[in-house]
């Protein structure tokens, strides 16, 4: 098969007319954006009255670096590596969210900022996490939690009348104690690793490689997060919008 690319057209030859049909067909259609424009359109007008939202209430709009020298702060996430140039000493890191950057800024004196940029997270991909994704991060001194949670609650309503939807009803709190208890029906911030992962087994839950040493620092972390993850969060799905609050101390 010889094939010849008609510069500036993007058009192809293919010798073999009885492949030429197919191949033009999948290359037309290769090159078309998987969203369709419809909801890439809804996605910029989401984004536009979010932004609206943010500066009617005397936020301000951040920029900070995706490509860093400082890596990721949590240590469960796994950061990309970026190799430099040979002069460079240093690797740089994409980074897992604007945290770090944007609690740089709180500390140099910003008081109301928010943030909606790309973030990358190595590791992470399946029906609910992607490596690349967009996400919105904002920061208010002197707000408590159940503050921001009013807060965010009058975004999202705000958002569903801008774009005519059924409103949400309110959304619940409910602490992480009293979603395992619902969920499980047990207490949980009193159990260890040992016995969080015989209440993982209980469930049917278990590792498909070698089960993690639930004597080593942060594995009592571990199953707590996968009991969440396999359990819990399927369990909140049914009860509506939830606010999970209250998580335990690592």
């Amino acid at each position: 098969m010889r094939i010849r690319s008609n510069s500036g057209q993007g058009a192809l030859e293919v010798s073999d007319s009885g492949q030429k049909q197919s191949l033009s067909q999948s290359i037309t259609n290769d090159f078309r954006a998987t969203a369709s424009l419809e909801s890439l359109r809804q996605r910029a007008s989401i984004l536009s009255e979010i932004r609206t939202f943010f500066h009617q209430r005397q936020y301000w709009e951040a920029e900070t670096p995706l490509l860093s020298a400082e890596s990721v702060i949590d240590w469960h996430l796994e950061p990309f590596s970026v190799s430099m140039a040979a002069h460079c000493e240093n690797q740089r890191y994409l980074q897992t969210s604007p945290e770090l950057a944007m609690k740089r800024l709180l500390a140099g004196g910003a008081d109301r900022i928010y943030q909606i940029c790309k973030a990358f997270r190595k590791e992470e991909q399946g029906p609910l996490h992607n490596p690349e994704f967009t996400i919105l991060e904002w920061y208010a001194c002197g707000l408590n939690d159940h503050q921001q949670m009013d807060f965010t609650e009058e975004m999202i309503q705000h958002l569903f009348l801008q774009f005519k939807q059924s409103l949400p009803g309110p959304l619940l709190r409910i602490t992480y104690e009293q979603a395992f208890h619902d969920a499980l029906g047990v207490s949980i911030l009193d159990l260890d690793a040992q016995e969080l992962k015989g209440l993982a087994q209980q469930h049917g839950i278990s590792f498909a490689t070698e089960s993690p040493d639930e004597t080593q620092p942060g594995e009592r972390d571990l199953w707590l997060n996968l009991l969440l993850a396999e359990k819990v969060e399927p369990f909140l799905k049914t009860q509506h919008a939830v606010f999970l609050y209250n998580y335990p101390a690592s």
